[in-house]
């Protein structure tokens, strides 16, 4: 049972990776097409919808691991880098988070933003990857106990 406890908050920490990617994705789309001269089609209303799933995905997958980190050993932390990584993808959430609803609400044709928006949330990708490197390390030494 426990280890069931333990793998709800790896499964929406997936869920919300692949979320994000797919955001990514369609982002790219923007850049192509705005900076390579690519004949892609953006889907804006997509891209915003995907965006805001996966920050509450990601969020609603964090607070479950504190919680279950909290119940189980009584501390925080404990998890090291895996603890650790996620206050830098916060901030680069929270840029992308206001980068993106800013241009959304102020839509115009920009260059910087949406790269600057796009180089960050790339980067919760990539940490965001790397977390499911450490997860796993976490998961067999404080769960499974190998």
């Amino acid at each position: 049972m426990k280890q069931i406890i333990f793998l709800l908050h790896p499964l929406i920490m997936s869920l919300s990776i692949l979320i994000i990617f797919y955001a990514l994705i369609t982002g790219a789309k923007r850049f192509g097409k705005n900076h390579l001269n690519q004949q892609w089609i953006f889907n804006w209303k997509k891209h915003v919808l995907l965006g805001k799933i996966s920050i509450i995905s990601l969020i609603i997958g964090a607070l479950i691991g504190i919680i279950v980190v909290r119940i189980n050993w009584k501390t925080s932390f404990i998890t090291g880098i895996h603890a650790y990584i996620p206050v830098i993808i916060f901030l680069f959430i929270l840029f992308g988070f206001i980068a993106g609803l800013y241009m959304d609400r102020n839509k115009k044709k920009r260059n910087v933003l949406p790269i600057l928006h796009g180089i960050g949330n790339a980067i919760v990708f990539i940490l965001a990857i790397f977390q499911i490197i450490t997860g796993i390390k976490v998961f067999t030494t404080f769960v499974l106990g190998i």
